[in-house]
């Protein structure tokens, strides 16, 4: 690992870095950059002393918080205030040494930030892994600050409170002195001074919190970095300036320097577990003290809106700060797990003769490395992942429901280029009929052109629909802020009504952001549609996976369509029904107006114009789900492909025209070409994960909730034949669109599975001699990396299964169980 040196490059990285460290600076901690700081001589030296005035602050102000146990009885104290002075006594102190152990190590704290910000990156800095390690650097950073100030605020909103409602005393932080009773002039400036450094702690915690997460961010990202350089080997050999020894010295080259930049990676990782296993370890038993203790205020305090409120973002606080420890170091295990792919992408199969020997041994030795966990530990022993903050969070309310009956008791980077390869013309099969017709399809109803050309659509007709398409979009977001205004502006709504209004708001928030993010991802999406319906396809396409391919999207997108329909038009039916039956006014989407009681003309028109545009947004819901659940298919059916070109390679040697050695070599090349086949489909593979992540996780999520709220509809709402059906379909709806998505990610991993076996069934076995042991080197590669698993996943670590969708169906009962 490199030192420290002011001399280096400067990047988006290192700017970042640099404003990240300044405002760590500001906020009460040392300057950990490579460099000083561009502040001036004499400002540094002030507020270094500044600082330290403040830190001596801070450290009284706990004392004080302490000693409070000495000198204010409990009799003083409401159950708020107790809980509130137990939470700040133990938080307070952890918060405080996680300062102390982070300035204690400034050195290695500045060798880890050279390292992942300058000495990992003068080789390779992929663009636009460094443009999402920003924004998501970013992302947490301020949502932490959000949480943080919130919690804050409601805190300061809640000792307001007791001063304009009961006349008491502003208390915040419970101290030595002043008692809570005691209402003097210099117990209210105690009070102020103590408030006021309280806030200034704030600032120290935050500036932990942000160096940390930066730090594990990054690194979870130069892991990503680290992917794209070994992909980016393979471009070596499509150079056209280069012979292949040329290229073969080349790769070598590159490939040696990988494996350095990969041994410095996990250096850096080691040291990042060195420098932050304070951190880590301290945020764990913080974590699961502070929620025992917020979970037990929340049980016994008085349900006032602003103490629950105070509550409550407490714990989104600390479950948000525990959060954004363990997610970024569980991205550290799992972009890891991913450079073993990468090493397997790096075109390492174009090598031949000698070259290829010496390649496929690094190749074995760097993917055999590559495949070891790489975890991050907290308290010695536990990983650091998103498994492990769920059972963290879970042991918390164990921990505290098992007091409570004591108590009660005697209680890749993957790039997307703008199209490669392709150039323009391309070969008329089956699957780009299917998809030119799908691409027309989501077109009309709302969505981006995603083919590699242009719809064979008039130019006229184009604007038009583009015209009336934005028109939708902007006509169903108007819709939906309506819905949201009618909380506030409809006060006389049946149970029925309130509880349909709740499930509108959830589902249509949700779809819409379904459609903002598909809409964005025009480009990665028309790369995935080239690879997946012309370039894989160019090599081999079986025409009975094609065919079933194509049934089989056409059969669940229009399943998916039927129940939709048919749901929306149970719901009109309803409506209807309360207009003849009981004299209502005719309501399905309830909005800020009209009032559900008003009976006018205008009130009548606009009523009608919301259900046009009701089933205009429905349009939007057909073409973001067949889109989705057509790439879905398609790549498991690719899966499918590229088993059946492994199995047909075994026909070469029933060839009779050709001698061994040209069986063998002819057999040699086309393996190789399976090889890049299947890297590319596991890329393709990728791709869609990251296109479909926010809709597989929105889905999870929207499954859930709908269910939970249409299975308390059923419940409280009249057992008539229309509501039953109304809401049964809904519920079909819900789980066939769930299903529909979770099934068929479930295939593509079933399918993936069947690859190796594909491989073993190939025809090495009448290979011989040298080409026998060539053959066989190829296979043993081939078969380990087509041997772990493909799973698409949502959230995080639900693996999108058959078995996943049935736990979370059962999940939904469950949950509803509980809270009814």
């Amino acid at each position: 690992m490199e030192t420290t040196t002011t001399s280096y490059t400067h990047s988006k990285t290192t700017n970042f870095f640099y404003k990240i460290n300044f405002i760590v600076y500001i906020f009460g901690l040392p300057n950990f950059w490579i460099e000083d700081l561009k502040l001036s001589k004499r400002f540094v030296k002030f507020y270094d002393k500044f600082s330290m005035f403040n830190n001596t602050l801070i450290f009284l102000l706990i004392i004080f918080e302490l000693c409070s146990y000495f000198t204010q009885s409990d009799d003083q104290l409401t159950e708020q205030q107790q809980s509130n002075r137990l939470i700040y006594a133990i938080s307070h102190p952890m918060l405080f040494m996680f300062r102390v152990m982070m300035t204690s190590i400034k050195e290695r704290v500045r060798l880890v930030m050279y390292s992942l910000n300058v000495g990992l990156k003068r080789v390779h800095n992929d663009l636009e892994v460094e443009k999402q390690m920003i924004a998501c650097t970013f992302m947490y950073l301020s949502a932490l600050l959000l949480s943080c100030l919130m919690s804050m605020l409601m805190y300061a909103a809640q000792g307001f409170g007791e001063v304009f409602r009961r006349g008491k005393t502003f208390t915040t932080i419970v101290t030595a002195y002043p008692s809570v009773e005691d209402d003097s002039d210099m117990a209210n400036v105690v009070r102020a001074i103590c408030f006021i450094i309280w806030w200034i702690f704030l600032t120290r915690i935050y500036a932990v919190y942000m160096l940390v997460i930066s730090l594990t961010t990054c690194l979870s990202y130069q892991y990503k970095n680290l992917q794209s350089y070994f992909v980016s080997l393979n471009d070596i050999f499509e150079r056209s300036d280069l012979s292949q020894t040329e290229k073969e010295e080349q790769y070598e080259a590159g490939f040696i320097v990988g494996i350095k930049l990969h041994a410095d990676t996990l250096r850096c990782t080691q040291l990042t577990q060195s420098v932050c296993r304070g951190v880590f370890s301290g945020q764990i038993i913080f974590n699961i003290l502070l929620l025992v203790v917020l979970m037990a205020q929340m049980a016994n305090s008085e349900r006032t809106l602003v103490n629950l409120c105070s509550a409550g973002f407490t714990a989104c606080a600390v479950l948000i700060s525990t959060g954004f420890y363990m997610w970024n170091a569980g991205d550290v295990t799992v972009e890891a797990s991913h450079l073993g792919t990468a090493v397997y992408f790096s075109g390492w199969y174009h090598c031949q003769g000698p070259s290829s020997v010496r390649i496929r041994k690094l190749v074995v030795f760097t993917m055999s490395q590559a495949q070891r966990p790489v975890v991050l530990k907290g308290l010695g022993y536990i990983d650091l992942s998103y498994q492990s903050y769920i059972r963290i969070v879970k042991s918390s309310y164990s921990v505290f429901s098992s007091q409570t009956r004591l108590s009660t008791q005697p209680v890749s980077k993957r790039h997307f280029l703008a199209m490669e390869d392709f150039s323009g013309s391309y070969k008329q099969t089956k699957t780009t009929e299917f998809l030119i017709n799908l691409n027309k399809f989501v077109f009309i109803f709302g969505l981006p052109n995603y083919w590699v050309e242009n719809l064979d659509f008039p130019d006229t007709f184009t604007k038009i629909l583009t015209v009336l398409g934005v028109c939708g979009n902007w006509s169903g977001i108007i819709m939906i802020l309506s819905e949201y205004g009618a909380i506030c502006t409809q006060k006389n709504l049946s149970e029925r009504q309130k509880s349909d209004l709740m499930l509108f708001i959830i589902s249509h928030t949700i779809i819409t952001g379904f459609q903002i993010r598909i809409s964005h991802q025009q480009v990665q999406i028309r790369n995935v549609m080239y690879k997946l319906g012309i370039k894989l396809k160019a090599v081999h396409n079986d025409g009975e996976a094609e065919q079933s391919m194509i049934t089989r999207s056409k059969f669940f997108s229009l399943a998916l369509m039927f129940n939709c329909v048919m749901s929306v038009i149970m719901y009109t039916i309803e409506g209807v029904l309360r207009v003849i039956r009981t004299g209502d006014t005719f309501n399905t989407v309830i909005t800020a107006w009209p009032d559900v009681h008003d009976r006018s003309v205008l009130s009548n028109i606009g009523r009608t114009i919301i259900y046009l545009t009701w089933w205009i947004y429905l349009t939007r819901i057909f073409s973001v789900y067949s889109l989705v659940i057509c790439l879905t298919i398609a790549i498991s059916h690719q899966f499918k492909n590229l088993k059946s070109y492994f199995y047909s390679l075994s026909k070469i040697f029933d060839n009779d025209t050709l001698t061994q050695t040209e069986k063998e070599q002819e057999y040699e090349r086309a393996f190789k070409v399976g090889i890049n086949m299947h890297s590319e489909t596991l890329k393709c593979t990728e791709e869609i994960q990251t296109i479909c992540r926010e809709v597989f996780s929105g889905q999870i999520i929207f499954n859930l909730t709908l269910l939970i709220v249409l299975m308390y509809q059923m419940m409280n709402s009249p057992r008539s034949f229309a509501n039953v059906l109304t809401l049964g379909l809904t519920a079909l709806t819900i789980l066939f669109s769930t299903g529909f998505f979770m099934w068929n990610a479930g295939d593509i991993t079933v399918e993936a599975e069947g690859v190796p076996v594909a491989m073993f069934s190939s025809g090495w076995e009448n290979c011989y001699h040298e080409s026998s042991v060539r053959v066989r080197k190829l296979i043993v590669i081939s078969m380990a990396q087509a041997q772990e698993p493909v799973a698409l996943t949502g959230l995080g670590i639900i693996a999108l299964s058959y078995q996943s969708y049935v736990s979370i169906v059962k999940s939904s009962y469950s949950v509803f169980s509980v809270l009814y």
